[in-house]
């Protein structure tokens, strides 16, 4: 890796990590249901790990019903950003659409008004 001046550098703390599977995974990061300055999670991300699938799609659009379990279980793609570490986790990851929603659109707001506070003087 290199710093801003092109030399090399050898930073621990920059780390991509595979395996947020289940709610569970998520809630180990956000036991209080909030993201923090710390702590940031994106929802329907894609890329190579997953799709663009949102909440909303899941609760709202009828093509998207087949996504869903009789149990009311669907995956949805989540990307963990923790900026003052470098560091972000990601995966496909199972949760129950009844149960989890208002948590995790919780967990979008709350990223929202934090990445708001960290981008103070900046923008």
């Amino acid at each position: 890796m290199k710093d801003a001046a092109g030399n090399e550098t050898n930073h621990t703390h920059y780390h991509v990590f595979d395996g947020l599977e289940t709610i569970d995974d998520l809630k180990k990061i956000f036991p209080q249901g909030k993201a923090d300055s710390l702590n940031w999670v994106f929802l329907s991300t894609s890329g190579i790990h997953g799709s663009y699938v949102s909440l909303d799609d899941l609760e709202k659009d009828p093509d998207f019903k087949e996504d869903i379990d009789e149990e009311g279980n669907a995956n949805i793609t989540v990307l963990v950003v923790h900026p003052r570490m470098c560091c972000i986790k990601f995966g496909q990851m199972r949760f129950n659409l009844k149960k989890d929603s208002a948590y995790l659109r919780g967990l979008v707001k709350s990223t929202v008004e934090e990445i708001e506070k960290f981008s103070h003087g900046n923008v």
